[in-house]
């Protein structure tokens, strides 16, 4: 049959190209939307639409490239449909379609790099491809608060609560809630972040859904209710965008890779990432003493451990978009013995993080804090989780704040 429908997907240094043969009618939209979420979920954001072999198309056709611009636009994306017959062209410009898509000509020059991509840093660290720009030569600051020995036999009481205004926390985890009478809030202890200033919290009820106070909406005197955590502060040093097409990341080997380049031996993080199979943890009951275990024992022992944790046995499901923030230490063994109580025992990180929708982010360095405010104040996450090592990544966004050790 004359002009059979066919998709031909191109790849080069700089970029993917799909190359259009035949009718872009409803018979094949199907395929063509299918082909742009493979490509999407890849990693690509500039997908180059060729239609230089198009022979008709209908508003079926366009309509599937319509639904992925759609997609692409807030994660810094865009189809660019290259040399497209003069019929197609007249099409698109008649309904206005010439304002949502780039078009390019056969004797035209793609769209090149901005000013902010240019000044990015390309390297590659244990197999990760990083683009990752300075910011500043500035340190952080690191704070702990609270009693993590009673979290072991679950004996907090009303006076180990350490209230702590919103407006002084930037980024932080610990065990929290929120409220004005311990009364009311004391059964509600669970995983806490704060990100940016929005606070979150996965309350330890049955049915958990996850409280927060975003940043715009906190009152000058709301505090927050902490049995443990910590927070840190200070100007990025570097944000970055990762990825690895050829294997899935997992947390020891990001570690490893970001203290590649990154100099100093604790790192404040605070991260997006599109998640190929979370795992984390979460109470399932606040550790006050109401709650202690019988004859002294801890939490943690094997016996009562599945009363008091959420621990999955499989992985989370992928591409969700996980939000969180934490700390990372270069080496387990030198943590300062005044920090040692914010690490996990013989542990080197120290992650919570939400698990927002399914979705797709920006893969530009330079996006990080717009993608970060898309997410926190467009959406609500399903989880609080205490992140564990073995949860696996394809790419993500990043700040990083080097602290002082």
């Amino acid at each position: 049959m004359k002009d059979k429908f066919n998709v031909e997907v191109l790849r080069d240094s700089e970029n993917v190209r799909t190359v259009f043969t035949g009718r872009l009618d409803s018979i094949n939209a199907t395929k063509v939307q299918k082909t742009f979420e493979a490509l999407i979920d890849e990693g690509d954001r500039i997908i180059i639409a060729d239609f230089t072999k198009v022979s008709y198309i209908s508003s079926a056709g366009i309509r599937a490239f319509l639904f992925i611009q759609k997609q692409l636009r807030p994660v810094s994306g865009e189809i660019i449909i290259y040399n497209p017959p003069k019929f197609v062209n007249d099409i698109i410009s008649i309904s206005g379609l010439d304002h949502i898509f780039t078009i390019v000509s056969e004797d035209q020059a793609l769209p090149g790099e901005t000013d902010a991509q240019a000044n990015r840093t390309k390297s590659v660290f244990e197999g990760i491809s990083f683009e990752y720009r300075k910011v500043s030569d500035e340190t952080g600051t690191l704070s702990h608060f609270g009693s993590v020995e009673k979290l072991n036999n679950s004996t907090y009481t009303s006076e180990d609560v350490i209230g702590i205004k919103s407006s002084e926390i930037q980024n932080g985890v610990g065990i929290a809630t929120a409220g004005e009478n311990y009364s009311e809030y004391s059964q509600l202890f669970g995983e806490a972040i704060v990100v940016d200033g929005n606070f979150y919290f996965y309350p330890t009820v049955s049915n958990p859904v996850v409280d927060f106070i975003l940043k715009k909406h906190e009152g000058s005197e709301n505090k927050l209710k902490f049995l443990n955590g910590f927070s840190f502060s200070g100007p990025w040093r570097y944000i970055i965008s990762f990825e690895d097409r050829n294997a899935f990341i997992e947390l020891p080997r990001l570690k490893k890779a970001l203290f590649n380049f990154a100099k100093g031996d604790l790192l404040g993080i605070v991260f997006l990432i599109e998640s190929k199979g979370y795992w984390g943890m979460s109470l399932k009951k606040p550790p006050v003493i109401e709650n202690r275990c019988p004859d002294g024992g801890s939490i943690f022992d094997p016996d009562v451990f599945p009363d008091w944790f959420d621990y999955p046995v499989e992985a989370g499901e992928s591409n969700h978009i996980i939000v969180g923030t934490g700390i990372l230490a270069r080496n387990a063994d030198t943590i300062d013995v005044k920090l040692k109580s914010v690490f996990p025992e013989k542990g080197d990180m120290h992650i919570h993080a939400g698990i927002f929708e399914k979705g797709h982010i920006s893969r530009k360095a330079e996006d990080f804090e717009k993608e970060l405010d898309r997410f926190l104040n467009g959406y609500g996450p399903n989880a609080i989780y205490h992140i564990l090592s073995k949860t696996r990544l394809k790419s993500g966004l990043m700040g990083i704040i080097e602290l002082e050790s």
